[in-house]
């Protein structure tokens, strides 16, 4: 990974000048103390009991991995809802940093995002804009740490609840309606960019709003977490003049949206790509946009028995297994290696990818750790594929073994504990300069 040192000396000999903090900025902050104080909102945590127990009659709860991340998923889906809420609200306009690992924003304690499997070698923010106005994204990236790939994404209305319908061809909800890809913006010789989005095209890059309410998504995908995220701003340009929101009115939508919200990406495992049984493996599908790709699995596993995938990285830019709890929310990636990139695996002679998922250590080079569950789900991605890319191909081997038949196994990579040690503690390192650097 990149010293920092290094980075800032490369950064300054290619003329690159970023502002840091780059995520954790004075609005970053202003936004998470006020998800605080709604997430911990006597009526907002009364109601949050209440989702709960209705989440935990689904079957997914009776499971005792189930039973035991209810309470946790639950948090990570309300406090996802209170960020949707605050990101719509123009005091200040500002995308928020959605993060499932938890972090310090100014003194105080962040509540953790989290839905649906989102990736700790992704970097997500939103905001919530209006198809009736037009705004003016500018922003920055380190050329000399940027990330494998820097996504754009607009999309109807909020991220759920929303009514799938394209779930056997699509590995997203359907409410795409634009995407842009750095590899097809015009970046200046020293990081810098400029988008217009909404209000009927422009010069340049430009990305189209629907009516009504949109979410406007950014994903960083790190092949190495020494990447550093962009700069990023926007403000609006023309349209009606917004007007702020009181708390009163934000607790107002939490209290009215967050059941449904609950429900919704409570449910997601289920619905997601049409659901899938036990020990089930489905090929990865095209993302809207067309960035990339991402296939699904859902392990059940009894003691002493693990997954082990034989995977093509195709070429993409950026390629990775990544493993969740029964409800799809990611531990903390600080402390458990949760998933494994392009960057981070070691490769077969033949240049095929062997994975192993389980609840302990095997001691394989390529351990997704499943953080103690036995019960969950597995995402795979590739994500800036060539055009040859070829999905159908993506994946070799799908298997549940016993840790005895994997001792068995020829041709795979070992590492000693003092050597997985050192590698999660470099990546506890780098995941927590993602708050100050």
């Amino acid at each position: 990974m990149a010293n920092g040192i290094e980075s800032a000396i490369n950064a300054q000999k290619a003329g690159v000048a970023i502002q840091r903090p780059v995520l954790m900025t004075p609005a970053q902050i202003a936004m998470e103390v006020r998800l605080l104080d709604l997430w911990r909102d006597p009526d907002v945590m009364n109601l949050r009991r209440a989702v709960e127990a209705e989440l935990g009659q689904l079957d997914t709860a009776r499971s005792c991995d189930g039973a035991m991340t209810l309470g946790r998923a639950v948090s990570f889906y309300t406090a996802s809802f209170i960020s949707s809420v605050i990101s719509l609200d123009p005091d200040p306009l500002h995308f928020f940093w959605w993060e499932n690992a938890p972090h310090v924003a100014g003194g105080h304690q962040s509540a953790s995002n989290g839905i649906a499997g989102d990736n700790p070698d992704h970097i997500y923010r939103r905001i919530g804009v209006d198809g009736s106005r037009r705004y003016e994204i500018t922003g920055q990236i380190d050329l000399s740490n940027r990330p494998a790939l820097l996504v754009f994404e607009v999309m109807r209305g909020r991220i759920g609840p929303i009514d799938l319908t394209n779930q056997d061809v699509s590995a997203d909800m359907g409410n795409f309606v634009a995407c842009l890809t750095d590899d097809r913006m015009a970046i200046g010789p020293d990081g810098h960019f400029r988008i217009l989005v909404g209000g009927g095209g422009g010069d340049g890059d430009y990305m189209p709003l629907a009516p009504g309410e949109n979410t406007l998504m950014v994903r960083e995908v790190l092949s190495d977490w020494g990447q550093k995220p962009a700069r990023l701003d926007i403000r609006q340009i023309a349209g009606p003049a917004p007007v702020a929101a009181s708390f009163a009115e934000e607790k107002a939508s939490v209290l009215e949206g967050l059941p449904a919200y609950v429900a919704f990406w409570g449910s997601w495992h289920k619905m997601s790509r049409e659901g899938l049984d036990p020990n089930q493996i489905k090929p990865p599908v095209a993302r809207d946009g067309g960035f990339g790709y991402a296939g699904h699995l859902r392990f059940s596993l009894k003691e002493n028995e693990a997954v082990l995938l034989t995977l093509r990285a195709g070429g993409a830019r950026y390629f990775g297994v990544h493993a969740t709890d029964p409800w799809q929310i990611t531990a903390d990636s600080r402390h458990h290696q949760v998933t494994l990139n392009n960057a981070q695996s070691r490769p077969n002679p033949d240049g095929t990818y062997n994975f192993v998922m389980a609840p302990c250590d095997p001691g394989v080079a390529n351990w997704v750790d499943t953080a103690g569950m036995h019960e969950g789900y597995g995402i795979l991605r590739w994500q800036g594929t060539p055009s040859d890319f070829s999905p159908d191909q993506a994946v070799v081997g799908f298997e549940i073994l016993s840790f005895e038949t994997l001792r068995k196994r020829p041709g795979l990579i070992y590492v000693d504990p003092a050597e997985r040690a050192a590698l999660q503690l470099a990546n506890s390192v780098a995941y927590a300069r993602r708050s100050f650097d």
